[in-house]
């Protein structure tokens, strides 16, 4: 194996053990909802569980404003750094909230500093490997963050049927603060060598392969918005077709995905083990719309089961 290669594999470990991490600690919240709603001495309501996750979703929003510029200016490693670090640090506190307005806070940032796993692992993606190779480098990493929240959620549910929730918390975040050191000393922000992507001859027989590679290289090192302010980038952006193709695109991809949670979900007054506000109103409005669409009510019906234990009943506010 070439010292190129092993130096890639050794970035691509960190990034993806540190984005778990980062995906980890978000989904605590979620994780300990349950725990928060029974434990008697916080008096937590249903709606309180709701808001924990409404401030959170506004605190990534507001924290991919924030993160994408910052990577620009400060590199990937260090932003990808503190996104481990503060996550861990903001799970510690939540630990230790005495009341809602702590709790709501903490989410927040919590789920702020969590947005700057993309920005970070993009900076570093474009410094360690070659153009042609984005795709794959990203599927994998893609994975982290979906098998982190499985193997999370199965984990640290069976700790806390033994443990307290706080105790589970500040076990997930010294979990973090492991990866965060790992990270700290594998974690490089660019190649040494300056000709770490020269060609090594493998395509000289491949005359079509070469030149798309070099074509890649040039197009990495001569990008258009390469050396621009974060203005006039946005405006170059804002003037591209494709770019709002693709906003277009994932607006109506998460508004389906958001759909099929709707009729799956809410539709039975219920909500598993995910925290979101609700309300007897629109649990009527998702059952008329599901019935009415697609008959999503009565295709889904079987599969699920109205007297779930391990949900959280919403069919009435709280």
């Amino acid at each position: 194996m070439s010292n190129r290669s092993s130096q890639q594999i050794n970035i691509i470990i960190s990034m993806y053990l540190g984005y778990a991490a980062m995906m980890i600690c978000r989904q605590m919240i979620t994780i300990l909802s349950p725990a928060l709603l029974v434990d008697e001495a916080l008096g937590l309501t249903k709606t309180n569980i709701g808001d924990f996750a409404a401030y959170g979703t506004l605190g990534a929003l507001v924290g991919k404003l924030i993160w994408g510029p910052l990577a620009d200016k400060i590199g990937g490693r260090f932003t990808f750094l503190i996104g481990i670090f503060l996550t861990a640090v903001f799970i510690i506190a939540f630990g230790l909230s005495p009341n809602v307005m702590a709790f709501t806070g903490f989410s927040f940032l919590l789920y702020c500093t969590k947005s700057s796993g993309w920005p970070g692992m993009t900076k570093l993606v474009g410094e360690w490997y070659h153009p042609q190779h984005y795709g794959r480098v990203w599927s994998i990493l893609a994975t982290s963050s979906r098998l982190s929240v499985v193997l999370a959620t199965l984990f640290f549910g069976w700790l806390l049927s033994f443990m307290h929730w706080r105790t589970v918390a500040f076990i997930a975040a010294a979990f973090a603060l492991v990866i965060f050191v790992g990270c700290y000393f594998y974690l490089k922000e660019k190649p040494e060598d300056p000709d770490f992507f020269k060609e090594d001859g493998n395509n000289a027989d491949n005359f079509e392969l070469a030149m798309a590679s070099k074509q890649a290289l040039n197009n990495k090192y001569n990008h258009p918005l390469r050396g621009i302010g974060t203005i006039a980038g946005l405006v170059a952006f804002a003037k591209s077709p494709r770019f709002w193709l693709v906003v277009i695109m994932l607006m109506v991809l998460t508004c389906m995905m958001a759909f099929f949670g709707l009729c799956c979900d809410l539709s039975y007054g219920k909500l598993p083990t995910y925290p979101l506000r609700s309300s007897n109103s629109l649990n009527r409005f998702s059952r008329w719309l599901s019935d009415r669409t697609f008959g999503f009510n009565r295709i889904l019906r079987p599969f699920f089961k109205a007297g779930d234990q391990d949900s959280i009943d919403l069919s009435a506010d709280s």
